[in-house]
């Protein structure tokens, strides 16, 4: 809404920086705030619980947008698999943070909800990514949103980015639905100004050469938010959860 805001009626006087805290900031969203707003915007990405971790500073475009910096001093950050092993740099898992010294958020509720996100003194973040060769983080998204389509795991964030790119498309949350069968269905809601479906959105990921298909497209005139202003993933699955017995492998027609 600020983005139509200020396309409508640009300002004169632009500000010098912007600074965006507490999460990852996506990228579409910082380029329209330099193109917009300001000269830089410096993101910050923490937790209440540890407080900040990394951040860094973007005046234009950026190698790696999803980079959300370098740690700060005192903190450590790596990427963990399931089992609870620390990967290398350049594989991706949850990110996990230990600052020293430690300091804890108050939660309320159960001990066993107090105690569940620190483990042997590293922080969960619920945030999936990886550590780059040059020692920053990249975040890809929640890991709650991790999609596991015949085994393997993709975070949505790049199946989104990649519906983004269609002519006419403003919006895009994709999320994973199991069907009858055991197997998650990916789901894709979308928002256009001209027609998206199935076909057309399937065969724009063939054109990127993008490996996994959606199997339910539904075209809405806007995402369901939580109060947070982040798309309401559970909302969606919901919505998707009464058509998710689809075929799980897709066939795609060519029309003339």
């Amino acid at each position: 809404e600020m983005v139509e805001l200020l396309e409508l009626n640009p300002i004169n006087t632009r500000v010098n920086c912007v600074r965006a805290t507490g999460a990852y900031c996506p990228p579409k969203v910082k380029a329209d705030a330099l193109r917009l707003l300001c000269d830089v915007v410096v993101t910050s990405y923490g937790a209440a619980e540890v407080g900040r971790m990394a951040w860094k500073t973007a005046s234009g475009p950026e190698a790696n947008p999803r980079s959300v910096g370098n740690p700060v001093q005192g903190v450590e950050i790596a990427a963990f698999d399931e089992d609870g092993n620390k990967l290398q740099r350049g594989e991706i898992g949850s990110i996990r943070a230990k600052v020293d010294p430690i300091v804890a958020g108050k939660y309320v509720g159960s001990t066993a909800v107090t105690v569940a996100p620190l483990s042997n003194g590293w922080f969960s973040t619920g945030d999936t990514g990886t550590i780059l060769e040059d020692g920053s983080l990249e975040i890809l998204g929640r890991s709650s949103a991790v999609i596991n389509f015949g085994g393997n795991k993709m975070h949505p964030s790049f199946l989104e980015e990649a519906l983004l790119s269609m002519q006419g498309v403003s919006a895009v949350a994709v999320v994973g639905v199991e069907a009858p069968d055991g197997f998650q269905r990916i789901c894709a809601a979308m928002v256009s100004s001209v027609a998206v479906d199935f076909e057309s959105a399937n065969w724009h990921l063939v054109a990127k050469e993008f490996e996994f298909p959606v199997h339910l497209v539904t075209q809405l005139e806007k995402l369901p938010l939580l109060a947070s202003g982040k798309v309401d993933r559970i909302a969606l699955q919901e919505q998707f959860r009464p058509k998710a017995d689809v075929p799980l492998f897709v066939t795609l027609t060519k029309h003339a």
